[in-house]
């Protein structure tokens, strides 16, 4: 995702959706315990705010489109490695 502000993405995913804070390189990274699920969030407070990509791995194929999703507004990045 991109924001526009780092407070912005504190007070949404950390403050009112209890996600566990870390930092990478240029970007804020949201967990939550027992969940597969994980934000990366680009501060930019130039760009459109929103979803990018949603990146996944599975064990096994799936069939997703290779363009920017229909009603999610997103591609699908993968399958990657954590």
């Amino acid at each position: 995702m991109k924001v526009h502000s780092r407070e912005r993405a504190r007070t949404q995913w950390q403050e009112i959706l209890r996600g566990d804070r870390s930092e990478g390189s240029d970007r804020l990274i949201y967990r939550w315990p027992g969940s597969p699920l994980r934000l990366s969030i680009e501060i930019d407070p130039e760009a459109e705010e929103g979803p990018c990509a949603i990146e996944y791995s599975s064990d096994r194929v799936l069939e997703l489109p290779d363009r920017r999703h229909p009603v999610l507004g997103v591609v699908f990045e993968g399958p990657l490695s954590d």
